[in-house]
């Protein structure tokens, strides 16, 4: 199965950050690892219906994942009591 989808850059440089405290990432894998990678998490919880490139990341950053189910509509299919 191939994957769908690519990196389309979007050019918003007008010189000047967002806000002066903003992290620039060239891509949202690379701002997900950065994400967990400095965070306290120990479990992610990701749909099955999830690019690989996300899941190479949590491989990369050593986090335990529990998977759950989506309906037709993509809505999650899970008991959300489990959830802290």
């Amino acid at each position: 199965m191939r994957e769908i989808g690519g990196f389309q850059e979007i050019e918003l440089n007008t010189g000047k950050k967002y806000h002066e405290e903003a992290l620039a990432f060239n891509s949202g894998a690379k701002a997900l690892y950065f994400l967990l990678k400095n965070s306290a998490y120990q479990t992610v919880y990701m749909p099955y219906f999830t690019c690989n490139a996300v899941h190479e990341i949590i491989k990369q950053v050593e986090l335990e994942v529990i998977f759950y189910k989506i309906d037709n509509e993509f809505k999650p299919k899970v008991d959300f009591k489990i959830f802290n």
